[in-house]
């Protein structure tokens, strides 16, 4: 069962990049600008539509739709890099380090 819903996943994931791709042909865009996210809930909110359609020109009709709204969902132009540098945080220890055993002079008694 876990393979079939792997196939599955997989093959929904590729559905939805082809068709981001086939949007961002018709757009003539990069399809990285593309949010994969938004195109999957406008594929999700298109799905009925493409189900119930009648004959084969309401199907284009409704897919040329789904299409052009998936070309609107663009992610924000980033062209720099962050102002700031990439640092490292270090994790602190929960617990306080150990202290050293105290030496006690020969002769006396602890």
């Amino acid at each position: 069962m876990a393979a079939k819903e792997l196939v599955l996943a997989v093959t929904s994931y590729n559905f939805i990049r082809a068709a981001i791709h086939i949007a961002a042909q018709a757009a003539q865009m990069d399809p990285r600008r593309i949010s994969f996210s938004r195109a999957q809930d406008v594929i999700n909110a298109c799905l009925p539509n493409l189900r119930s359609a009648r004959s084969q020109q309401e199907y284009d009709r409704e897919l040329a739709k789904m299409l052009r709204r998936i070309a609107q969902c663009k992610l924000p132009q980033t062209s720099h890099r962050p102002s700031y540098p990439r640092a490292v945080w270090y994790h602190t220890n929960a617990f306080p380090k150990n202290k050293p055993r105290r030496q006690v002079p020969e002769g006396t008694k602890e």
